[in-house]
């Protein structure tokens, strides 16, 4: 039960930037095409129930303050089953905390609350104690994260 109060805390502290859609990265300068390099991050999120037509969101950063942005962050709907394939391009090489939420009763890209799926990756329940997904500086990599139902 503490992991899962844990958990709570630290998505919530973790939902403030969603509606910014806050990023780390630099902007790519007028004219100037965009370097494209690092790895490939790529795996299955497994829901504890299904969310047909809900939002999800797979997140890399390198800490658990939404207030500073993500490293990288994708968006998608989920379909029927409960289990959604992801892959996100051009990760940095680095070691990053690695979860997603599916918006199941709250609204898109706000902070989870009850009822909303979270999980991060490496943990069942609650958050890793440090970043635990390790991104090489190319190729591919799969990490797969099991999802609770926020108490």
């Amino acid at each position: 039960m503490r992991a899962r109060r844990a958990i709570v805390l630290a998505v919530a502290a973790l939902g403030c930037c969603w509606a910014l859609s806050c990023s780390k990265e630099s902007p790519t300068s007028p004219g100037k095409k965009e370097k494209t390099e690092g790895a490939t991050v790529a795996g299955t999120l497994q829901l504890p129930a299904e969310a047909p037509g809900k939002t999800f969101a797979v997140v890399i950063d390198d800490d658990t303050n939404s207030a500073n942005g993500f490293v990288k962050v994708i968006t998608g709907t989920c379909g029927s089953g409960t289990r959604i394939s992801y892959q996100i391009t051009e990760v940095p090489a680095g070691t990053y905390y690695l979860y997603a939420v599916v918006w199941v009763v709250s609204s898109p890209l706000t902070t989870p609350r009850s009822g909303d799926f979270v999980g991060f990756y490496g943990v069942q329940a609650g958050i890793p104690s440090a970043p635990n997904a390790t991104v090489p500086t190319s190729g591919r990599v799969t990490f797969d994260i099991q999802l609770i139902v926020m108490p």
